[in-house]
């Protein structure tokens, strides 16, 4: 994939240098829980400075609230944005797709997956209106984890609060499906509405759990489930207007 992204932000760069040549750099707007200290972010800056052989200035500007930068990205205020798929999602329905609830069951699904999003044959599928994908990036599959792992089934989930991502109503449907009491949070508030015990459930990556100190809500009583409810293999991407 990392070919892919190069090859996206080249056309970036192609594409600024002819619409829109008032400007002798780009700007990207990074969602990072921790900023321009996080993991995301320092990919970003190394793909930044890879970008100058390839003739791109990009700029990157980070954010830790997803819902600024995505609505910055919609103002004009960035030429590409780096967010969840999740929140991606309104801006392509294909790439959007994966992060439904068992769509990819498992790490090789995943790689299969991204390697498909790499073909040029799927190029038309990456835009959808005015914007484009410009690259797909793993972000782990994504576990239940509990506050008491006695709560190990359907049944004694009935009635516990889960946190939900506000802007993706399946999430919702789901949890409503099974019983349990939905929670509207945001990617950057669900961790701590979990370690202070404003729901007992929530749905998280690996990669997540340092970030938002997901050891605090787990204590010595939580527990992690062992089957994936979604692999979030493309919860990262560049997004560019075209």
């Amino acid at each position: 994939m990392h070919g892919a992204i190069k090859l996206s932000l080249a056309a970036l760069v192609l594409c600024a240098s002819t619409a829109q040549a008032r400007t002798a750099s780009q700007t990207m707007c990074v969602f990072d829980l921790l900023g321009t200290s996080g993991e995301m972010y320092a990919l970003m800056r190394d793909y930044a400075l890879a970008s100058r052989n390839w003739g791109a200035n990009l700029q990157l500007r980070a954010y830790t609230n997803e819902r600024v930068a995505t609505e910055d990205f919609k103002a004009g205020q960035c030429d590409a944005v780096f967010l969840t798929g999740i929140r991606g999602r309104q801006f392509n329905h294909f790439t959007g797709s994966i992060d439904a609830f068992g769509a990819v069951p498992s790490s090789a699904t995943a790689r299969t997956v991204l390697r498909l999003m790499a073909r040029p044959q799927l190029a038309k599928d990456m835009v959808q209106g005015n914007y484009e994908i410009a690259g797909v990036l793993s972000f782990g599959s994504a576990y239940l984890m509990v506050r008491d792992r006695t709560v190990d089934s359907l049944t004694k989930m009935a009635g516990k609060k889960i946190a939900v991502l506000e802007h993706d109503q399946s999430q919702m449907y789901m949890a409503q499906r099974h019983g349990l009491q939905p929670v509207m949070a945001e990617v950057h508030t669900f961790g701590g509405m979990f370690n202070n015990g404003q729901v007992e459930l929530i749905g998280a990556p690996a990669m997540a759990f340092k970030a938002m100190e997901l050891h605090r809500g787990l204590g010595a009583n939580g527990g992690v489930g062992r089957f994936p409810l979604l692999h979030v293999s493309t919860n990262i991407r560049s997004l560019a207007k075209v």
